[in-house]
């Protein structure tokens, strides 16, 4: 998606918003008078505004400032205050959240056609090897070499994209993205098992026989994609869950163990927007302990006590630049969030902030 794309998706929300908040305006602000109409006025100059507006009836025994008046329940605020809000919402329901959700659907869009497009490469390659006799290890590494050529044909290509951009895309990124294919294929009664995962959190810093021999725990692998951004990787997978694996996505977890570090998984058929709703109800702690490290929260590969008290379903810890960490933890709810911040969190004796 081109930026004359986004630029138009832009110009036709922010017609839509205001075509919207006018409506809104030109429907409410000639009742004003009528929403007005029995509120208690609490100081003098109120009075003299309301008495101007022939439409609005003062009540005579609040001509005057009274300290009754002050008990009053309503005030001309409250109106003030919904219609603030009403336009905060038509903001947010016209152009933000339509704006991110289209931008969203583009992406997807154009994701799912280069995955498509490299899929049919891949499954006529992987035909060629395995009918000419080579070896499963001889196709992965094939593979791995028409990842890297292809990426460079991409970039050789890409006359539009200014020196900017490409600085800002090295800094993002550090290191090469592969498609891997290890030539299993499902048997008949295995297809309709086979799982399409997206997995996030992987550390960069892997290879691919090092994610690949870590995935192979989780069932039999069949391919796998990989995007790195800065310190960590995401990857598409799609494998054969074995028992342990598919108990987990039965369950419904968050968050699962790969080798020693917890991921979050989705199922790869999940649009953007759908895997942000998890990060909708989130809480952070900051300034956590040392030795409140991810071994302490997920050892041995399961949720430990603090995680499993605080019912909560995914967590990350973010360092920032003066060496502190914070705790960020995401719930299913909102109701599970209000417990959880009702209650003092503690840590080994200590309460945290």
């Amino acid at each position: 998606m081109d930026a004359q794309t986004i630029k138009t998706i832009k110009e036709v929300t922010a017609n839509s918003f205001r075509r919207s908040l006018i409506d809104f305006f030109q429907t409410t602000l000639p009742l004003l008078s009528q929403l007005c109409e029995g509120l208690t006025v609490t100081t003098s100059g109120a009075v003299e505004l309301f008495n101007k507006v022939s439409q609005y009836r003062l009540d005579p025994g609040l001509s005057t400032v009274k300290p009754k008046a002050s008990q009053q329940q309503v005030v001309a605020s409250t109106v003030l205050a919904t219609m603030a809000y009403w336009s905060f919402s038509i903001l947010l329901e016209q152009l933000v959240f339509f704006t991110y959700d289209k931008i969203a659907r583009e992406v997807d869009t154009l994701f799912e056609s280069q995955t498509l497009r490299h899929q049919l490469e891949i499954d006529i390659l992987t035909d060629q090897l395995t009918n000419t006799g080579t070896s499963k290890a001889h196709i992965l590494v094939t593979l791995l070499q028409l990842s890297a050529s292809a990426k460079r044909s991409d970039k050789s290509d890409d006359k539009i994209a200014s020196l900017t951009t490409k600085k800002r895309k090295n800094k993002s990124s550090t290191g090469d993205n592969n498609l891997i294919i290890t030539g299993y294929q499902p048997e008949e009664n295995d297809k309709n098992l086979t799982l399409n995962l997206v997995v996030y959190d992987i550390l960069a810093k892997w290879t691919n026989y090092q994610l690949l021999n870590e995935l192979n725990k989780w069932g039999k692998v069949v391919s796998v994609s990989t995007r790195v951004q800065k310190k960590y990787q995401t990857a598409r997978v799609r494998l054969t869950p074995n028992h342990n694996c598919l108990k987990t996505y039965n369950n419904g977890d968050w968050t699962v163990f790969l080798s020693s570090i917890p991921v979050r998984w989705f199922l790869a058929t999940w649009s953007l927007s759908e895997r942000k709703q998890r990060e909708k109800f989130q809480a952070a702690i900051t300034n956590i302990p040392e030795d409140m490290t991810i071994e302490s929260l997920f050892p041995e590969g399961s949720s430990g006590p603090f995680i499993n008290e605080s019912n909560l379903q995914s967590f990350k810890i973010v360092q920032e630049q003066d060496s502190t960490r914070i705790l960020i933890s995401y719930f299913t709810t909102w109701e599970a969030l209000s417990r959880r911040l009702a209650k003092n969190q503690m840590w080994k004796q200590t309460e945290l902030a």
